[in-house]
């Protein structure tokens, strides 16, 4: 079956006039976390092609770079990555992770095949296999599930929503109808969009994950990164990670490899939901990324 290519985030044109959070000529940043991995690249990607249809250049968006947080953006390959995390974690027994990568090899042939829902289906049901060990699979520090109540009254204050420019009548949370429209999206791979991004971006791609993030974590990113081919990606390959540091936190706060505009980061003592874990590193990450100081990369010595 021939497998489908990934499509940039079709906004109708009259919209783009009406995305006022920004002026127009301020550089942009695009950052989402988890499923951000299939959105930012699509919006990203979205926005350049918008570009490349408008002759005006004032009315172009400046798009500097993308950041993406413990994403999911090539399911086909983090899903094999997941059984050996949960071995290494100390999650699942060696009767448990055969039991486990049979069920990622299916997912990931599925995937392949363009059976996107049946693909999601094996993940899920190998992540049952980790998650009867009772932690949290995005933070395998935790029992049970993230409590959300800080977050959601924060979204819904109205001085929050007059900021965002959200109407008044607009909710946050989850909703059902949502995950069941966009069941056959989870497991398709948008990593096809990243050498376009990596080649036009002032700033490129930055990814970070959580040390202790076992959903979308460091190992699963590492993997898919290899599959991509780019110059940015071959030279990122060679690099060693480093220490990261900075004089509001006592010891370094987490690791970087990177190579030209691409980087990789892992913050130490997070999970999935990083930034909420270490803000301040999460913040110092970020402020260094987008002013193109985050040099913390060189050659391997391997």
């Amino acid at each position: 079956m021939h497998r489908p290519t990934p499509r940039a985030a079709r906004i109708p044109a009259g919209r783009y006039d009406e995305l006022r959070l920004w002026p127009r000529a301020n550089p942009l940043l695009i950052a989402g976390e988890s499923y951000g991995g299939h959105y930012c690249p699509a919006l990203a990607t979205s926005l350049l092609e918008a570009n490349d249809a408008r002759p005006d250049v004032t009315r172009h968006f400046r798009l500097h770079g993308v950041a993406i947080g413990d994403g999911l953006t090539d399911p086909q390959t983090q899903v094999l990555t997941k059984p050996d995390a949960a071995l290494a974690f100390g999650l699942i027994g060696t009767s448990q992770h055969a039991c486990a990568s049979g069920l990622a090899t299916q997912a990931a042939q599925l995937a392949a095949n363009g059976s996107f829902v049946a693909a999601k289906a094996r993940r899920e049901a190998m992540e049952a296999i980790v998650g009867a060990s009772g932690i949290n699979l995005k933070d395998i520090r935790l029992f049970g599930e993230y409590n959300a109540s800080a977050t959601r009254n924060f979204l819904s204050l109205p001085s929050t929503r007059a900021r965002l420019g959200v109407p008044a009548w607009r909710s946050f949370g989850t909703d059902a109808h949502v995950s069941r429209a966009m069941e056959a999206d989870v497991m398709r791979s948008y990593k096809a969009l990243l050498p376009r991004l990596l080649r036009e971006l002032p700033l490129g791609v930055l990814l970070y994950q959580g040390q202790f993030d076992w959903k979308d974590g460091a190992s699963s990113n590492e993997a898919w990164l290899a599959t991509v081919d780019a110059p940015e990606v071959r030279d990122y390959a060679k690099a060693a990670r480093v220490a990261l540091s900075t004089p509001a936190l006592t010891q370094p706060y987490g690791w970087d490899k990177g190579a030209a505009k691409l980087h990789d980061v892992v913050l130490r003592g997070a999970g999935h939901m990083a930034p909420r874990d270490a803000p301040e590193a999460a913040l110092d990450m970020i402020h260094r990324w987008s002013a193109g100081t985050l040099r913390g990369s060189r050659p391997s010595p391997l």
